[in-house]
Formats: C-alpha cells, sequence, structure tokens
C-alpha cells in the first residue's frame, strides 16, 4: 500500500489550485506542450494571461493569438505571475535554469501526456486507485517506492521539486541493476537516430552478439543507418514494433515525435517482435505511445528467453501503473523504476529483471 497517497489527496491538485489562485497565469514555452496546456487550463476554466519564451526565441512570435513575450515584459505586464512550464528539459544547463527560476517564482509543471487525453486529476486518480496500488506493490526496492511516490506527488501538484528529488544517471542503473554479458542480444525498439544503440555498445565496450534495432520513420531510420554504421554487428529494420504483422500509418510528424496515428497519412510496416528476432537478452521499449502493443509483440519471446525490459513509462498517463502490470501477465519480473534528468516526468523507465 501507499502510506501517504490519502494524505496525497488531501492537498491541492494543480488545476484545482489553479481555478482558484489569484495571480496571473502565464505559460512558459510554446509548441506542443503549450498546446496541451492551454487545452486542460480551457477544459478547467483556467484563464491564461500570456505566454514567454526564452529572450534568444522571441522574435515577434505570435502562438494561439498570444504575442510571444519575454519574461521580462510579462513580469512588466503583469507583475507577479504563475508560471506553467511547457516544454522539455534533459540538459543540465537548462534544468538548472529552470530550478533557479523556480526558486524566484512560482513556477509548475503540468503533466499533461504525450499520448493520449487522460489527466492525472482527481477523478484519474479515483478510477485507477486499486491498479496504482498494484503496481507499486510489484516495485523490488526501496528507491523504485520513492520514485513512484513522488511521481505521483508531481503528477498531482505540478512541483518539480519532487522530480530533482529522485533523479538517477542511466550508467549507475546498468552498473548496478543489469546483468551483461558478451554474448548478449540488444534489441532497440523506436530505436530514433541511433542514440540508445550507440550509448549500449559504448557501454559494452563492443562486447555483445548483435544489437537489432527497429524504427518506422524513415528519416530517422536513414540517420540510424549512418550513425551506426561504424557499430560492428548491429542490423537496423525499417518497422514499428506493434502487437501484429500489419500496414499501419504515422502521425507525419518528425523525429521523436513521430508516432502510430489512426488517421496518419505515412505509411510504415508494424512487425510482432517475436515473430521476427529468434533470440534477445535485453528489449528497449521507447515506442512513442506504443509500448502496450509493443509489449504484446513481444509477449513470446519474453516467456521464452526472459530478457531484461527497459520500458518508457511516460507516454501516455496510464503508463505508469499498466505498464508493469502487463508485463507481470506475462512472465514474474523484478520492477525498477528510475527517473532519469528531465523536466517534466520523461525519461521514466522501469527496468525489469527476470526472477
Amino acid at each position: 500500500m501507499i502510506d501517504d497517497l490519502k494524505k496525497m489527496e488531501t492537498e491541492a491538485f494543480l488545476w484545482e489550485y489553479l481555478q482558484t489562485v489569484q495571480k496571473p497565469v502565464v505559460i512558459y514555452g510554446m509548441g506542443d506542450g503549450c498546446e496541451k496546456i492551454l487545452a486542460a487550463c480551457k477544459q478547467y476554466k483556467i484563464p491564461v494571461r500570456g505566454i514567454f519564451a526564452s529572450d534568444e526565441y522571441v522574435r515577434k512570435k505570435v502562438f494561439h493569438g498570444f504575442e510571444i513575450q519575454t519574461f521580462s515584459e510579462i513580469k512588466e505586464r503583469l507583475g507577479d505571475a504563475v508560471i506553467l512550464l511547457a516544454f522539455g528539459a534533459f540538459q543540465k544547463e537548462w534544468i538548472d535554469k529552470i530550478r533557479a527560476l523556480a526558486q524566484e517564482n512560482e513556477l509548475y509543471a503540468p503533466d499533461v501526456p504525450l499520448f493520449g487525453g487522460a489527466l492525472f486529476d482527481r477523478a484519474f486518480l479515483e478510477q485507477n486507485r486499486s491498479r496504482i496500488e498494484a503496481a507499486y506493490a510489484l516495485l523490488a526496492d526501496d528507491f523504485s517506492k520513492k520514485v513512484y511516490e513522488n511521481l505521483l506527488r508531481f503528477k498531482l501538484s505540478g512541483k518539480i521539486a519532487y522530480l530533482l528529488d529522485v533523479q538517477t544517471e542511466k550508467s549507475e542503473v546498468f552498473e548496478r541493476l543489469i546483468p551483461f554479458s558478451a554474448n548478449d542480444v540488444f534489441v532497440d525498439l523506436g530505436a530514433y537516430n541511433g542514440d540508445t544503440a550507440l550509448e549500449f555498445a559504448e557501454m559494452r565496450h563492443g562486447e555483445y552478439r548483435e544489437i537489432i534495432a527497429f524504427e518506422p520513420n524513415h528519416k530517422s531510420f536513414l540517420k540510424l543507418l549512418e550513425n551506426t554504421r561504424s557499430l560492428l554487428r548491429c542490423r537496423a529494420v525499417e518497422a514499428a514494433a506493434w502487437s501484429r504483422n500489419e500496414t499501419l500509418f504515422l502521425n507525419g510528424k518528425t523525429g521523436r515525435s513521430a508516432a502510430i496515428e489512426r488517421n496518419g497519412k505515412t505509411e510504415v510496416r508494424a512487425v510482432r517482435v517475436d515473430e521476427t528476432v529468434p533470440v534477445a537478452h535485453h528489449i528497449k521499449f521507447d515506442v512513442e505511445g506504443a509500448e502496450k502493443e509493443a509489449i504484446e509483440g513481444c509477449e513470446g519471446i519474453i516467456r521464452r528467453a526472459r530478457p531484461s525490459l527497459w520500458i518508457s513509462a511516460y507516454h501516455r498517463t496510464e503508463d505508469l501503473f499498466e505498464l508493469p502490470l502487463q508485463v507481470q501477465k506475462i512472465a514474474p519480473y523484478r520492477f525498477h523504476l528510475r527517473h532519469h534528468p528531465y523536466l517534466p516526468a520523461w525519461d521514466t523507465v522501469y527496468y525489469c529483471t527476470p526472477k
């Protein structure tokens, strides 16, 4: 049981607080994140008074009817304001910049999902309470439980301090949690431009049997081929990891934002990985909201080979609890939850090792 869950519920949920706050509410950042926060504010009837960007990005732009200003201009026009962070940051200099801004101003990072529409509000918590508790019960170590609790507090409050308190470098995870050998096959689902494949190869100093990297977006696939050209025993597959073999469509976005979409226009091949890959010792799932379907497509190899699983748990609001429960139905695993340096709660990963 999560001891503090009841206590968490007595604290103000971010969206409820913003409905009553007397200060003007402004958004820091543009793009998809800003659009999602604007939509949520509209849903909860929270007036937004302005949008600002870092000085180097302000060039007389207009976004959703708002003239983009600098923070100094916002302060001059509105005075003390509540800031809602609307973009992701993983570089140390940007995290430090946001941390400094939060120390001098009232700043929150609303938890809006990258995919799907569910917001982590009071109704969502009540509807999913039993599954949230069930996933927590699967966690194998005390630090994972602290990460889980802090993620819940962050999702409810939007306070970035809860994330900063539980950051873990990836190198620490690989040193302590994941067993490796020179005969390993690493399957990279959502390989993007090959960044994780390169990290794996460097970490293993070339001691592995094979890297198999799946990437459905053609532009990213070409970058994957180019960036991994010098890697030994690396095979790239232009396909999406899915629950069955079929033709699907991407949303038309580029880079990491390319994702499966029912009404997308870019046709791609989708495959069941367990019918394509004969053996795997480690599988990474970072497939932009399609983790559930990708895990379904790996059920056979998970039962047969019991690979370690590295599962992104932040694309959809329900991923934090639904994905470990899904894996546990397939085979018994130990679940370790880690949040790598990122604001908001992106790059939160379940590292699952077989029992």
